[in-house]
Parts: C-alpha cells; structure tokens; sequence
C-alpha cells in the first residue's frame, strides 16, 4: 500500500527534475506538463502587476520576465552575496571570514538609506561611537550592478581592498539603498574582533 504523503513527496521531486531538466524520458512523458504554466492560477494573477483578471496574462506573453520578489527580501539577497564574495576573497589570503553583525548591519543600512535620500555630506561619515575598532567603506554604482561588481570596485581601490582584507576584522554589516536615479548605494561596516 502506498504511503500518501511519500506518494505527493515522488511526485514533487519528479516535477523539480521535469522543471530543471533533469530525469528520463519516460518520467517527463508520464507527467505530461505544459511549461511555461499560464498565470491564470487562482490568486497567482494577482501577483503581478497589469494583470487584471485572471487568464489576463500568460508567462511566454509577458515582456519582462515574472518577478515575484518583495524588495526587502532582493536587498537581503543581495546584501548577503557581498558578504560572501568578501568572504570568499579573504579566505583566499588566509584571513578568518567575517561573521554577520546585525547592529553593523543595521547601521550600514540607515547611511545608505541617508545617500540614496541625497544626503550632501561624503559617504565615509565614520561609524557612530566607532573609535578604531570600526572602518566603513562606501561605494556608488550604476543602476544594473550586482554583487560582483561591488567586490571588483572594492578589489580595485587600495584603500577598499585592504579594509576588506584586514586580518583585525571579525565583523561586518551591509546596507544596501537605490536612490531615485536608480543607482546603488553600498555600505560596509567593519568591526574588529
């Protein structure tokens, strides 16, 4: 007899191997689905932005590709992916990582927020009741760059580069803003253990 619940847990890996490409034939022949699905999923429609009942629009009718992402939840994901190239790199040197501080964080993300709203006064403000345990590094870019765009501006900069190197710091917090024009405001945090 089969179990139900291990029955639905096949049956959705089956359908993840159909979506990636993966599996044999007769697995994709025996589900029979039609990709892309059509948004006229009941609530799904709602979703996107234009679609005004459902069946309005379909995937492969779309123009822009299906972003479902909140912007919070897209700023996270790509305030976690500088930290992960800098890790990366300062593994590659035989520095320790650096461990995630949500005060820095926090911090980090109030001056970003403060440069995309046009503060007037230099990005490097020191990082308040600082002293010399923390150092900032601040970075503008253009409207479409990514993560590995950060890392090649911090690389590329002496000054940057040996912040994000420096053995003496075992913490770090990331904010992330984009002002009216669309460009990105980077700010990290850097706390010595």
């Amino acid at each position: 007899m089969r179990h139900p619940i291990r029955s639905a847990v096949v049956a959705g890996a089956s359908a993840l191997l159909l979506a990636t490409g993966a599996g044999t034939a007769s697995a994709q022949g025996s589900l029979e689905l039609a990709l892309p699905f059509p948004l006229d999923v009941p609530g799904l429609a709602s979703l996107i932005p234009g679609a005004t009942a459902p069946g309005a629009a379909t995937v492969a009718a779309q123009d822009a590709p299906l972003v479902v992402v909140p912007p919070e939840v897209a700023r996270k994901a790509f305030e976690g992916s500088v930290v992960a190239g800098v890790n990366e790199a300062r593994t590659a040197v035989g520095a320790e990582r650096l461990v995630t501080d949500p005060v820095l964080s926090v911090e980090a993300e109030v001056r970003a927020d403060q440069l995309a709203a046009g503060d007037p006064t230099t990005g490097d403000l020191p990082v308040p009741e600082s002293g010399e345990t923390r150092d900032r590094t601040v970075l503008t870019l253009p409207p479409e760059a990514t993560p590995q765009n950060v890392l090649t501006a911090m690389v590329t900069d002496t000054g940057m580069r040996e912040r994000m190197l420096d053995g003496g710091f075992a913490k770090v917090g990331v904010g992330t803003a984009t002002d009216g024009d669309g460009r990105i405001h980077v700010v990290l945090d850097f706390e010595r253990g």
